[in-house]
């Protein structure tokens, strides 16, 4: 793989960039500021390869719904959608409220996640994971229709 300086990839851009849009990746490193990492340049459409398959792996569980018994005497309300891979859920009195719901967390989630990426990306966080899959949900601009059609939770209504 190649690297390049910061000022070469300046020079060198147009051709980087025809090149990475096919396919190659090259590698830019700052040897002027020792505190920051080197950096890819690769296509776009290589990104959204891995994104889509993060998406495409989401899974989701009614965890109740009306009419479930909470105790004796109880009995539950609502539908709660749960996404195990973000830890998120969501909560309605219908299963469109609940998904809706589920959509507006990730929306919030990714929006904090990309507004500290510093903290998320840290292994300790253990969110560092999520990255992909907030990438895409990120993307939809939070348009919740896209993001429920991105995260797939419209099948959850055609069962």
């Amino acid at each position: 793989m190649e690297v390049y300086t910061v000022t070469e990839a300046k020079n060198n851009f147009p051709k980087l960039r025809r090149l990475a849009a096919k396919g190659n990746e090259f590698i830019v490193i700052d040897h002027k500021r020792a505190e920051t990492a080197s950096v890819s340049v690769i296509a776009t459409e290589l990104l959204d390869k891995i994104t889509n398959e993060a998406l495409a792996n989401l899974t989701y569980e009614w965890l109740d719904q009306p009419g479930d018994r909470i105790t004796d005497d109880e009995m539950n309300q609502t539908w709660n959608l749960w996404n195990e891979q973000l830890q998120i859920h969501g909560v309605g009195t219908t299963k469109e409220e609940a998904i809706y719901s589920l959509a507006e967390d990730a929306v919030n989630y990714a929006n904090e996640y990309f507004d500290d990426l510093e903290f998320f990306l840290n292994p300790k966080s253990e969110r560092d994971a999520h990255y992909w899959i907030l990438r895409g949900i990120r993307y939809c601009d939070g348009d919740l229709t896209k993001v429920i059609m991105v995260m797939r939770l419209n099948e959850l209504l055609e069962v």
